[in-house]
């Protein structure tokens, strides 16, 4: 009897803690505001609140071992990986005794812990009432995100200046925030959450779409052509992943209504193919508005180039900082080249050179040949169909997103990539169908 009551009281302290986490990380946008945090914001450490969110995690996994007492030997295997990637940091730490480790070990540990939630997630599956998280969640993510959207339209017409950043010799609306990619990270996210909210009905096309729409021209306004870019690949597979869908389940419509939704549907799809293009000269046509915004309002043009400084054109600069990484671990001991240096000392701008610099030859083995492949096979074997594509769309725009740039370094990112992972869990598993019957029915 005792027992029964224990583990009923652990289960509520668990339903509630993932509430709770989840509503941490959906407020993160705003936390990024706060000109207290403005210095570990630089870091992406998110300050006090990432430490917060981060211990709060760690709570809950704890009352989940406790309480359970055992782990699926699937998830011990995931584990593993980023456990070896950690000592690897503690080795070099106590070889270094450098501060600078002790930001990346942050950032590593803030980053990855929501990791921790997938497999109270699988215990929770069924008695807890995913649809209300997801709504609950993507609301305050949305409204979260308000204030850096109206603020990049009031930077692009100049409307309010002042938090302008100078990236690449160009002034570009940062959203408030430090960085345009800062910024454009949260959008692609948002986006990526609107249709999971698309693909299971949780909200109103029209309104959802809208979102869509406003997120992506505040990233053409921002400039940010990476997060342009898979805004605009989920977009499409989205809308491709919808057709086929609907082509195979709508049969039995009558064929005038069933060619009204397929030419709305083509249409979509017309325009973000006519759309794509600006993705890849969204800085170029960002700054030619800016330029004749200018000369119809008589300010003078403050757009900066300076060829001295950005030589080297190649993805805005970044095949200059990859051989500057390479040429620094060629110059390194082999026990350095190994399992790595540690620390940040060079802006990678590239996943796989960033994860080389800080954990060596064995970390990108261990992160990229085995957590994450394995991590998919996972998604794969537990969600249903849209629960695949979502899966396999996800670890796309990751694998995208970290040629020009670091996700495993950015743990506002990274919150929201598990967290992503966390709601096709809850949606779209395989069990999803008999445990909400069953949800339903000690409901009522």
């Amino acid at each position: 009897m005792l027992r029964k009551y224990s583990n009923l009281s652990n289960r509520k302290t668990l339903k509630k803690g993932i509430y709770i986490s989840l509503i941490m990380i959906a407020v993160r946008p705003l936390i990024d505001f706060f000109p207290s945090l403005r210095e570990a914001a630089i870091i992406n450490i998110g300050g006090l609140w990432g430490a917060i969110v981060f211990l709060a995690i760690i709570s809950l996994f704890s009352v989940y071992i406790w309480s359970k007492k055992n782990l699926k030997y699937s998830y011990i295997i995931m584990l593993g990986p980023l456990v070896m990637i950690f000592c690897f940091y503690v080795i070099n730490l106590i070889i270094l005794k450098s501060t600078g480790i002790i930001v990346d070990i942050s950032r590593f540990l803030i980053g990855f812990s929501p990791f921790l939630l997938i497999p109270i997630i699988m215990e929770l599956s069924g008695k807890i009432n995913s649809k209300k998280i997801f709504r609950t969640f993507y609301l305050i993510f949305a409204l979260s995100l308000i204030p850096s959207v109206v603020i990049t339209f009031l930077q692009f017409f100049e409307i309010w200046e002042g938090l302008y950043g100078l990236y690449g010799g160009q002034e570009r609306a940062t959203g408030g925030y430090f960085h345009p990619g800062h910024f454009g990270r949260f959008i692609l996210m948002f986006t990526f959450f609107s249709y999971i909210a698309i693909l299971k009905n949780l909200f109103s096309k029209r309104f959802v779409y809208f979102l869509i729409l406003t997120g992506w021209i505040a990233t053409f306004f921002s400039g940010h052509r990476t997060s342009l870019a898979l805004i605009s690949l989920i977009v499409l597979s989205g809308e491709l992943f919808r057709v086929k869908e609907f082509l195979f389940t709508s049969f039995k419509l009558k064929k005038s209504k069933m060619m009204y939704k397929i030419s709305g549907f083509i249409l979509i799809i017309v325009v973000l193919i006519i759309s794509l293009p600006t993705v890849f000269e969204a800085e170029q046509m960002q700054t030619m508005l800016h330029q004749n915004l200018r000369s119809f309002r008589n300010i003078p043009d403050r757009i900066m180039v300076d060829d001295q400084i950005f030589d080297d054109r190649f993805l805005n600069n970044r095949g200059l900082r990859w051989n500057r990484v390479v040429n620094f671990m060629n110059d390194q001991p082999r026990y350095v080249k190994i399992i790595g240096y540690g620390e940040t000392i060079h802006d990678a701008h590239n996943e796989l050179l960033h994860r080389y610099l800080n954990s060596g030859i064995l970390g990108i083995v261990l992160l990229y040949g085995i957590f994450f492949p394995l991590l998919l096979v996972f998604m794969i074997k537990s969600s249903d169909k849209k629960g695949r594509y979502l899966s396999l769309l996800l670890l796309i725009c990751y694998v995208f997103f970290g040629v020009p740039l670091r996700p495993s370094n950015y743990p506002n990112f990274m919150w929201l990539f598990f967290t992503g992972l966390i709601f096709i869990l809850l949606l779209c598993n395989k069990t999803q169908k008999s445990d909400e019957l069953r949800y339903n029915r000690k409901v009522q």
